[in-house]
């Protein structure tokens, strides 16, 4: 597996320290020691290097122009999967309840505007665009996915809305 942004190093210490799983890290930030030091747009590895690519909260961080070559990088180093979560700002309504006897109902609805307004990007941690953004809509991002990708999985969790997952087969 190849998990592309370290980030907090959540993903790495658990897959390191709960499974057997053969776990690469690929960053541009040398601080923070990853296997490989890279470019998600440039990934410096063999084509089919990974059984399982991933990107948590990390294409955000790229002008949405590089958005495809990033995307085409991914799915050149995965030998079938990858696995990315993307910010989506959009405000949601969630609801849930609990009669005796009967399972919990949860159910959570997006709605069409974004929960807070766009900023610039300042440097390499900022957000260049997230979902729901003028002219970055759920449906746009999902044709540029399926431009290069089988979409196995879309979802939001209930527990936090604002990580869109997304479960791509090559």
């Amino acid at each position: 597996m190849l998990e592309i942004g370290l980030g907090s190093g959540l993903v790495r210490d658990y897959i390191k320290n709960r499974t057997a799983i053969d776990y690469r890290s690929l960053d541009f930030d040398h601080q923070l020691r990853p296997d490989i030091i890279g470019d998600v747009r440039q990934i410096p590895t063999p084509d089919d290097s990974f059984d399982l690519v991933a990107a948590f909260e990390v294409l955000e961080h790229l002008p949405f122009a590089d958005l495809e070559q990033a995307l085409i990088e991914l799915k050149r180093v995965a030998q079938r999967y990858v696995v990315i979560s993307l910010p989506d700002c959009r405000a949601h309504l969630r609801f849930s309840a609990k009669l005796p006897l009967l399972p919990r109902l949860q159910k959570a609805v997006k709605l069409p505007f974004p929960r807070r307004p766009r900023f610039k990007p300042t440097g390499p941690e900022s957000h260049w665009w997230e979902i729901g953004w003028r002219s970055h809509s759920a449906r746009r991002i999902w044709q540029v996915l399926v431009n290069h990708f089988q979409i196995l999985e879309d979802f939001v969790p209930y527990e936090n809305q604002y990580h869109h997952f997304y479960v791509l087969k090559k």
